[in-house]
């Protein structure tokens, strides 16, 4: 598939990645793109986001681009289990994402060094409501630069 921008070729990539058994034995609800109408719990959901352009003048996708993005991704617990669960679950995640093994292959697109940036911040949520069910969130980002591979 070729992609014209790096959102949906990461998205595609970070999901391949979170196919992980281990991982999937922790998300009963499993991976999301998108949180769904009836969730189970607990389930990660992620999200892709452009924020900057590294490249300097004259790049733009299909030229070479150096895009900044922004990992998010989020755990939702149910009010049945402990902000603990969706530690574990987010540890898994992070554990994959800096897996030197098992680098992100992003299609089109060269990963800068293999992984996202040191810096993460996690930020803890409790007692909100999702579809009139009080959950438990966890939500942490990450950056990542992707080069367009010309």
């Amino acid at each position: 598939m070729a992609y014209v921008l790096p959102l949906t070729a990461v998205g595609d990539a970070v999901y391949a990645l979170f196919q992980d058994s281990a991982l999937q034995l922790l998300v009963p609800g499993g991976v999301q793109t998108d949180v769904p109408p009836d969730p189970t719990f607990p389930f990660l959901w992620f999200e892709v986001l452009h924020t900057s352009n590294l490249g300097g003048l004259g790049t733009r996708p299909g030229r070479g681009s150096v895009p900044g993005l922004q990992l998010r991704l989020h755990v939702f617990q149910g009010d049945y289990g402990t902000m603990r669960d969706a530690q574990v679950v987010m540890a898994r995640a992070i554990a994959l994402l800096f897996d030197d093994t098992v680098p992100l292959t992003v299609e089109n697109y060269t990963v800068c060094s293999g992984q996202p940036l040191p810096e993460i911040e996690t930020i803890p949520l409790a007692d909100e409501a999702l579809n009139g069910v009080k959950v438990k969130e966890l939500v942490t980002t990450l950056d990542l630069i992707v080069q367009e591979i010309a």
